[in-house]
């Protein structure tokens, strides 16, 4: 279930479930996809996603608006984040050098609060929805499919 499962989960945060999704992927002799790209359309926009297990690349991520653009050094763990307008602004913030230590964090609060937070399960369910699209719409089954 990787799929380019950062970018998924980094656009479902921010926009939410897409209202149309198409995809692509090179499926290796496993069955599993080597790489791949999905158009996620949102109404007046889209997001567009290429992601590779066989290829390395150093391009970094890019969200365009009218105005300027963010772009994000590995998207996975947000090493550096820096606003493009007529100049270019840092927005970079310090991080734990075990970048998975908040999502722990927030797992044990949640624990300790005796509840889920709503908004990290609907982020979860809505990033889960779409990559089983998109495997669905690229070929990939698994052995619990048949």
């Amino acid at each position: 279930m990787d799929i380019g499962y950062y970018c998924i989960a980094f656009a479902t945060a921010l926009f939410g479930k897409p209202k149309n999704i198409q995809a692509d992927a090179l499926l290796l002799d496993t069955g599993v996809d080597g790489c791949g790209s999905v158009m996620l359309d949102y109404g007046e926009f889209s997001v567009t996603i290429d992601h590779s297990k066989i290829s390395d690349s150093v391009l970094e991520s890019e969200i365009q608006g009218e105005q300027g653009s963010i772009v994000i050094k590995q998207i996975s763990l947000c090493e550096q984040v820096r606003l493009h307008k007529q100049e270019v602004t840092d927005l970079t913030l310090p991080q734990h050098e075990n970048s998975m230590s908040y999502e722990a964090a927030f797992f044990a609060q949640q624990i300790k609060q005796g509840k889920m937070d709503e908004n990290a399960v609907l982020r979860s369910k809505q990033t889960a929805e779409v990559i089983t699209e998109i495997r669905k719409l690229t070929g990939i089954k698994f052995p619990a499919d048949n």
